[in-house]
């Protein structure tokens, strides 16, 4: 050791902080065509269909043509998509053109916990990966009135695990949602700590 390391008096230069990678950040201004129109078509189709399903919820809604009526919403050009064999149930990995590295995003769908799956949100899903240049795992979770909300948690919790099993660290998995998929989003993370996993990278949620 030399003799200025070793003199109490004398500190070790420290070494000089690496500067932090500034984040990307997107602003829009108002509110884009694409998002009018999505707007419109959620307004006149999935909002009466819950509606109506809050008043006679014990009928036997046909909830699941929902998500296959939306066949039309195309993801991005290029991206790459097959569907996963969870252990309780589908879901879909979804790569966009330039989507790669040790980071993944798990994605839990919105709906109500009522309707919406992988066919809904296959656009918004490949949107993500681009914007995010990581591959998406999308959840059709299950769902009410055949099972109680736990159910879509504990399937959330089996995307994150398959997502790990398959080379992607925990603290580099992203979980995101919208609406019903929000608050899955907080409930999985919460219930990852819980169960000694460690914790994911910040949770995000968005509403519609």
């Amino acid at each position: 050791m030399s003799s200025a390391l070793s003199d109490p008096f004398i500190s070790p230069t420290p070494a000089s902080p690496t500067p932090a990678k500034a984040p990307r950040v997107r602003e829009y201004g108002g509110v884009s065509l694409a998002s009018r129109a999505l707007s419109m078509s959620v307004r006149h189709t999935v909002r009466p269909f819950l509606d109506a399903w809050a008043l006679t919820p014990a009928l036997p809604w046909p909830t699941g043509l929902v998500d296959r009526a939306a066949f039309p919403l195309l993801p991005i050009s290029g991206t790459e998509h097959h569907r996963v064999a969870l252990d309780t149930c589908p879901a879909e990995f979804v790569r966009a053109p330039g989507a790669d590295g040790r980071t993944a995003v798990l994605y839990l769908h919105g709906g109500a916990f009522l309707c919406c799956g992988l066919t809904t949100h296959r656009q918004l899903v490949s949107r993500i990966s681009a914007a995010a240049g990581a591959p998406v795992l999308s959840v059709a979770y299950r769902m009410l009135p055949r099972h109680p909300i736990r159910r879509a948690v504990d399937d959330a919790l089996s995307g994150l695990r398959w997502l790990i099993a398959h080379g992607y660290p925990i603290e580099r998995i992203v979980i995101a949602g919208d609406s019903a998929g929000g608050f899955l989003t907080f409930s999985v993370a919460h219930e990852a700590l819980c169960l000694g996993m460690v914790g994911p990278q910040a949770p995000s949620r968005s509403h519609p």
